[in-house]
């Protein structure tokens, strides 16, 4: 490891790994009060099995898609329903095979979006999804940072069962293991119907490039 990497590495983990909803870090970039030191990107949302998820149904069917597309096809027609005012969306994450981040938002000035109806969004999203927990403000790395709680809240989260062969998983561009592909797109003028799918890739891409350090994501890598 480089002396320069080590120092960022240094860096980033003297900020919290996790952080309560109601404290939310700085934006991302934010130089800190004291040393300067640069406030990483945190994501808000929660980790969750892959066959919790799919083993949920809707429309009186299971829906077997990657991250990214279940939160689009499935729960962004029902979140429009209720908050139809909403400025933006939760998203979802790909991390590997089996876990799942649902993002309500990252520590950028998008994150307003939230603001005025945060208690109620929180709560549609565990209501709708299922979820036990509330969600944190998880620092990147993501995944790592994010998986303490994931195995707490979910300790048999690799044998939870759902019904195998009810639905086709979708594949597209925005599942997490095509990140390469959509920061490059959303790097020109011409956006695709992937715009917001790039810019959530845009995002991680950028947390994880200003370190080398880390290497390649496992989940970049399958």
């Amino acid at each position: 490891m480089s002396s320069k990497a080590a120092r960022y590495v240094a860096e980033i983990e003297t900020f919290p790994p996790s952080l309560p909803i109601n404290q939310p870090p700085a934006l991302s970039h934010t130089p800190r009060t004291g040393d300067g030191v640069k406030t990483p990107l945190y994501l808000l949302g929660w980790l969750v099995p892959r066959n919790h998820l799919w083993s949920l149904k809707f429309n009186g069917r299971e829906w077997h898609y990657d991250a990214p597309d279940f939160m689009d096809t499935v729960i962004e027609p029902l979140f429009k329903s209720r908050f139809p005012k909403a400025k933006d969306v939760p998203t979802g994450l790909s991390f590997g095979s089996f876990e799942y981040a649902i993002c309500l938002a990252f520590n950028k000035p998008e994150r307003t979006w939230l603001d005025e109806q945060q208690a109620e969004i929180v709560q549609f999203v565990k209501e709708t999804l299922q979820l036990p927990n509330e969600p944190k403000w998880y620092r990147t790395p993501l995944v790592e940072n994010m998986l303490p709680d994931f195995h707490a809240v979910w300790p048999t989260a690799y044998q939870l069962k759902y019904t195998k062969g009810e639905s086709d998983q979708r594949r597209s561009a925005s599942n997490l293991s095509a990140l390469s592909r959509l920061y490059l797109l959303s790097t020109y003028p011409a956006r695709s119907v992937y715009t917001k799918k790039c810019n959530l890739a845009r995002l991680c891409f950028e947390s994880m490039l200003e370190c080398p350090a880390f290497g390649t994501p496992r989940y970049l890598d399958q």
